[in-house]
C-alpha cells in the first residue's frame, strides 16, 4: 500500500512539473499498485534473472504463500490507498515443469516471479481472498477508493474520477455502474447495455448531485 502511494504522489508530481502541453491537473487521477509476493517471511520481487526465477518457483513449489497488493488514486493532489492480503497454495510442480515454465520467459516482470492468469495457473490448488489481487489489481479496492473520492468530494472537478473508470485496465464495466450506483444512479445498473455515450450522461447526473 505504502509502495502504491508512492509510486502515485510519484507520478502527480512528474505531471506538475513537466504540466505537460493540453493536460489541466484538475483533471488528472493517477492510478498506481504495486504487489509482492511473501513466503515465510521472506519477501519475493521480480526475478532479477533465470537463476532468481528457478530459485522462487521452486520455494513456492508444494506451498502456500501470501500476496499482498496494493492499489492508490491520487486526485487534485490527494491520495488515498486501499490493500489486500490472498492466500495462494502450488501444489507440487516437477522440477523439469519448473524449467519449462521460467524458460518460457513469464516470470520476469512478475512478482514472485509467476502470473496467476497465465500458465502458472495450472498448479494453483486454492486461493482464499481476492484473484484480482494476485494479478497486481485489486478491482474491488480501487472502485471503493473510486466511489470514496467522490462521497469525500475533494477536488473541484469530482467528474474526472467517474470518466476515468471507464479507462483503467482491468476494471470492467460491472465496477464502473457499481461505483454510480452507490452514488446514487439506480439506473446504472444495466451493466450490459451500458455503451459510452450512456455512460457520460450517467456520469454527468452523479456530477449534478455531488
Amino acid at each position: 500500500e505504502e509502495l502504491a502511494r508512492r509510486k502515485g504522489i510519484a507520478v502527480w508530481e512528474r505531471i506538475c512539473a513537466e504540466r505537460p502541453d493540453g493536460i489541466d491537473l484538475a483533471d488528472c487521477a493517477v492510478i498506481s499498485a504495486d504487489t509482492v509476493v511473501c513466503l515465510e517471511g521472506e519477501i519475493l520481487g521480480k526475478p532479477r534473472d533465470r537463476a532468481d526465477a528457478l530459485r522462487m518457483i521452486r520455494a513456492l513449489s508444494g506451498k502456500e504463500h501470501k500476496v499482498l497488493s496494493g492499489v492508490a488514486v491520487t486526485y487534485g493532489g490527494v491520495t488515498r490507498t486501499a490493500s489486500c492480503v490472498t492466500r495462494v497454495r502450488v501444489d507440487e510442480i516437477p522440477e523439469d515443469e519448473i524449467v519449462r515454465y521460467v524458460d518460457s520467459g513469464e516470470p520476469y516482470d512478475k512478482a514472485g516471479g509467476y502470473g496467476i492468469q497465465g500458465s502458472f495457473s495450472r498448479w494453483v490448488s486454492g486461493i482464499d481472498g481476492c484473484y484480482f489481487g494476485v494479478v497486481g489489481l485489486p478491482a474491488n479496492k480501487l472502485s471503493k477508493l473510486f466511489f470514496d473520492c467522490v462521497k469525500a468530494g475533494f477536488g473541484q472537478r469530482r467528474k474526472t474520477l467517474l470518466n476515468s473508470l471507464q479507462n483503467v485496465k482491468g476494471v470492467t464495466k460491472e465496477i464502473v455502474v457499481d461505483s454510480l450506483e452507490a452514488a446514487g444512479v439506480e439506473s446504472s445498473r444495466r451493466a450490459e447495455t451500458l455503451d459510452l455515450e450512456e455512460f457520460a450522461r450517467v456520469a454527468n447526473e452523479v456530477n449534478k448531485r455531488l
